[in-house]
């Protein structure tokens, strides 16, 4: 009989991966360089791209961040005072994307201009419900956001990095729930969105095959973040104690592996850097469940938020306006 073993939840990296196996067969190794990496993050204005950046930041790295809400933009200035640049910006608008990451380049004396990191995480999850009784904008706003958003980043970094041969850049796009093909009802759109991110990478990759480019991605996982929250039953509110995360955490694992990621030499290609890889996901699940003081860490047995979590995100948890990024 094999006895069941809890393995230490503080620690989420002890049980995950930072990459596919295929980008660890490359026989890759670190650089001595620990310059500052100028990194922009797409969406960074709160939930899991606020956290980011503001790790990146902590570890002496320049980053820009941009945001489709004034409002949050605002709020971020505040939260990020030591952001190169934080400026209101639709990924999904071709020219303003072009005119941010011109902005980002040429920061400082204009004379060496680089984005070494280039991160797609502005997302958007629509309303709940099915497909054939959602308005048009519920539809629209994921894809305009999740995928055309992303192709437009990718596009803008591919065209900035490609400027500067002597430098390797690194384009990440962020995945999320329906990623490999899972149903994701009464969000099907949001996850047919995050199903096309394995493929754009492999695409981009064989398309930049001997540049000096590289396209990863990045899951997160489970988040609790307003955009896991809104419209989420009691039910789900109490599954998310058992496997979601506080964005802090999430974002304390990827960036460091971002980072190394970067500056690995032979240059990276197609990392995949997932906070819990599915074993890892189950193994916290069953943990958190058995453990009682973890079994309601978020929310209590009826949903109802403990603590800071009905302002996690930014505003109260509950039906509210789409969300933008």
């Amino acid at each position: 009989m094999h006895a069941f073993v809890c393995l230490p939840l503080s620690r989420p990296r002890s049980f995950t991966v930072p990459s596919r196996a295929r980008s660890r067969a490359l026989g890759l190794r670190a650089t001595a360089d620990d310059a500052a990496l100028r990194v922009v993050v797409t969406g960074g204005t709160r939930g899991v791209g606020l956290a980011l950046s503001r790790e990146l930041i902590q570890r002496g790295h320049q980053v820009a961040v941009c945001g489709r809400s004034a409002v949050h933009v605002e709020l971020a200035k505040r939260a990020l005072p030591h952001a190169v640049l934080v400026e209101q910006c639709d990924v999904a608008d071709a020219d303003a994307l072009h005119r941010f990451a011109e902005r980002v380049a040429r920061l400082g004396d204009g004379r060496t201009p680089r984005i070494d990191a280039w991160i797609n995480n502005a997302g958007a999850v629509g309303r709940r419900g099915p497909l054939a009784t959602a308005p048009a904008e519920a539809v629209i706003a994921p894809v305009h956001t999740n995928l055309l958003g992303t192709l437009l980043g990718c596009r803008e970094a591919i065209r900035q990095m490609q400027q500067w041969p002597d430098r390797h850049g690194h384009v990440f796009n962020t995945d999320g729930a329906g990623v490999f093909g899972a149903g994701t009802p009464n969000f099907a759109a949001y996850g047919a969105t995050k199903r096309a991110m394995p493929q754009l990478m492999h695409s981009l990759n064989t398309e930049l095959r001997g540049s000096n480019v590289s396209v990863h991605t990045v899951s997160p996982g489970m988040v609790l973040t307003e955009l896991l929250l809104r419209d989420s039953t009691a039910a789900n509110r109490v599954f998310f104690n058992w496997l979601a995360e506080r964005p802090e955490t999430v974002a304390a694992f990827l960036a460091p592996r971002i980072v190394q990621t970067v500056r690995r030499r032979p240059a990276a290609r197609g990392a995949y850097i997932r906070f819990k890889t599915l074993p890892a996901a189950f193994a916290t699940i069953a943990c958190n469940a058995l453990l009682p003081h973890r079994r309601y860490r978020f929310f209590d047995r009826l949903g109802n938020p403990v603590g800071d979590l009905a302002e996690l995100a930014g505003e109260p948890i509950g039906p509210g306006k789409q969300r933008e990024l």
